[in-house]
């Protein structure tokens, strides 16, 4: 009878190779939503100078959430010095701020 013995590394591979899926099934499962991005198509650059896009940074949501707040939206905000843009969440509701002097 053989023994099987997977080293750290084989594990690390083995779930590196599963995230994506056990992710993919935990967004299925929950019934989760990407809410549309606007301002820009990519969140992420790198610093070459023939930079390469990506869309890595996204805002998921119930659909609870987008039928109490069904006017929610996601812009993109000037990301400056940083790789990833910064993204803002707004229910779209007006929010009362108290007496502005």
């Amino acid at each position: 009878m053989e023994t099987l013995i997977l080293s750290e590394i084989h594990v690390r591979k083995i779930m590196i190779s599963l995230t994506p899926f056990l992710f993919n099934c935990i967004i299925d499962g929950l019934d989760l939503r990407e809410i549309k991005l606007s301002g820009r198509k990519f969140t992420w650059a790198n610093s070459k100078s023939v930079p390469t896009y990506e869309k890595l940074d996204r805002v998921l949501a119930s659909m609870e959430l987008e039928q109490k707040f069904p006017l929610v939206t996601v812009d993109a905000l000037n990301r400056k010095i940083l790789d990833h843009t910064p993204l803002l969440l707004s229910t779209g509701e007006k929010v009362y701020m108290g007496n502005k002097l």
